[in-house]
């Protein structure tokens, strides 16, 4: 069997084994990364808190020319998350292709020389929810009986809402990027810890041979999986067709 079946082998194992009708999936490009929402991962003058406190007030002050209507503050979470600010949200997503392509984008495989492992996780979200959350069923984010303003600021935290660590909650996908790459999210306390290390049993990583990322393009091809249909506005389409004609900077 080669590699790449040897791989989605695999997958299928797990998925059977786990027996869920809603696992969810993120690629990384790096298997050493950790599930690590971004507000985790960057370095500012402030503080964790301070620093989503202000982005959230900056951001809401700025962004009403943009709606034609005002957005509630979950609303806001997710326009900040999908405009590339650090939030404690990790993305998932239904879909597989999705995963595997974003564990392969913005690397030149070609290139690699070994520095990254690409690695897809599947996360049972009802386990992880199970242990963190009241019941083991995934709530609309309206369900969960607060506000995303509640938690900034001197609000209170997830474990006074009977959330004692991070939890999955779905969304209306009402914003394109979320609806096309079918967007799952974990919310995570400040407090934060990886998912990998405090629900070892919710999530498992399965590392994609480097030998075989060929074929796992081809996949990404085959199914139409690309930089428009997950980006599907003018930026997307504009990367889809610097990579269809291979147009790179000099």
């Amino acid at each position: 069997m080669d590699d790449w079946a040897s791989f989605i082998s695999k997958i299928d194992q797990h998925l059977e084994k786990i027996d869920v009708d809603f696992p969810l999936f993120r690629g990384h490009n790096e298997k050493s990364w950790k599930l690590t929402p971004s507000l985790f991962r960057v370095s500012s003058n402030y503080s964790t808190q301070s620093l989503e406190d202000t982005l959230y007030a900056d951001f809401k002050s700025n962004c009403g020319p943009l709606y034609d209507r005002e957005l509630n503050s979950w609303e806001i979470l997710f326009e900040m998350r999908h405009s590339g600010l650090p939030t404690r949200l990790l993305d998932w997503t239904e879909h597989f292709s999705s995963a595997i392509f974003f564990a392969l984008r913005d690397v030149d495989w070609e290139k690699n020389e070994n520095k990254y492992q690409p690695c897809i996780w599947i996360l049972d979200p009802y386990a992880l929810n199970k242990k963190f959350y009241i019941f083991d069923q995934i709530v609309m984010v309206e369900d969960l009986g607060f506000e995303y303003d509640d938690l900034i600021g001197d609000g209170k935290n997830l474990d006074t809402a009977g959330i004692t660590g991070p939890i999955v909650f779905l969304t209306p996908r009402s914003q394109q990027r979320i609806f096309a790459q079918k967007s799952v999210f974990s919310l995570h306390d400040i407090k934060f810890q990886s998912i990998d290390q405090i629900c070892k049993n919710c999530v498992k990583r399965f590392d994609i041979p480097l030998n075989c990322i060929p074929q796992a393009q081809q996949f990404l091809f085959l199914s139409g999986t690309n930089e428009y249909s997950l980006y599907p506005d003018l930026d997307g389409l504009g990367r889809l067709l610097k990579d269809r004609h291979n147009i790179k900077p000099i």
